[in-house]
Parts: C-alpha cells; structure tokens; sequence
C-alpha cells in the first residue's frame, strides 16, 4: 500500500513521468508504504524498502518505509500503523492531495502476500 502525500503546490505534471527516485528526492511529497518485506526476500527484492530508506536530498525523511517481516499480518497490525506512524505523520505534513497506490497482497486470501488484511 503506497501513499503519496503531495504538498507545497507541486503541479501534477510533474508525475507525467514520475519515477520512485523522483519521489524519494523531493520534499514536496511524503512516501509513505506499508509492505511485506521479509527482512528484504520478499518481491521486489533488491528495492529500498526497509525502514532505514528515508529518502534522498531534499526528499531525505519524506520517505516512511512500514516493512512487515512476516505473513500472517491483519487488520490489527494495520490499525496500530495508521494509528501509531502513518496519519500523525500525514497530519503534520498536511498535504494538499493525496494518492493512494493499493495493491492486493495484503489482502485476506491473496496466495503470495499470506496476509489478513480486510
């Protein structure tokens, strides 16, 4: 589940061709993904994704990686992170649009993700 969080008056255009890098180098926008990510063997391997990839530049700290180093992860685990880290950072940032990017592996019943989320 990825959030984009955009703020400051960045023109849409912009993501025309928007790549991670572009995001992961700007402080107009917060990254924020919550993902499965098995101590970094979970697909996409070989992607910054764990915890410690904050950003790069100017973006350094607008990139919020929430890894799941297990399957099996529900609604519970979820709750605690939106609670807990994703909205009081979202709230302080106070972005001017929001985009959101779900895909299905946390999703109860999903094959390769193994997870519970309703």
């Amino acid at each position: 589940l990825y959030f984009f969080f955009i703020g400051r008056a960045l023109h849409l255009a912009a993501f025309k061709h928007c790549a991670v890098i572009f995001v992961l180098q700007d402080n107009r926008v917060l990254y924020i993904s919550l993902h499965r990510h098995d101590d970094g063997m979970f697909y996409p391997m070989g992607e910054p994704k764990d915890y410690v990839d904050v950003g790069e530049g100017k973006g350094r700290g607008y990139s919020v990686n929430i890894p799941w180093n297990a399957a099996k992860i529900g609604d519970d685990a979820y709750r605690a992170a939106f609670a807990k880290i994703v909205m009081p950072i979202a709230y302080e940032f106070a972005p001017e649009l929001v985009l959101i990017s779900s895909g299905f592996d946390a999703a109860a019943g999903d094959p390769l993700g193994e997870c519970f989320v309703s």
